[in-house]
């Protein structure tokens, strides 16, 4: 007979009270574990440890969003290209930062509708 089984018919033998205490001893087990699990990856945290991977959203590149702000110009639908603009320049601005060039400015032209030519 399995260890498994053998716990199965111990359990199904058991008092009622008998199975609640158990039952608290495993919930109890349980969060005592997951608090365990906590403290360790806060330690690592604090540590300068391994991170868990956090969800990344993917971002459009300054090309994409370029092209998306030509067709809203195209469209003659100004908020939009004034909205696109100031993403396109803050993404602009990380990779700058990211590239360690928070010092260089570079120059837009001017286009027609007001906006900076990309």
């Amino acid at each position: 007979m399995s260890q498994f089984r053998r716990n199965y018919l111990n359990y199904r033998n058991m008092s009622e009270e008998d199975r609640t205490k158990l039952h608290e001893k495993i919930t109890k087990s349980r969060a005592d574990y997951k608090n365990a699990i906590d403290a360790i990856q806060q330690n690592l945290h604090t540590l300068g440890g391994p991170q868990p991977p956090q969800p990344s959203i993917p971002v459009p590149s300054i090309g994409e969003l370029t092209r998306i702000r030509e067709i809203a110009v195209k469209e003659k639908a100004k908020l939009t290209a004034k909205s696109l603009d100031a993403l396109i320049e803050k993404q602009r601005n990380q990779q700058q930062k990211r590239a360690g060039r928070e010092d260089i400015n570079i120059p837009r032209k001017p286009t027609k509708e007001g906006g900076s030519k990309q």
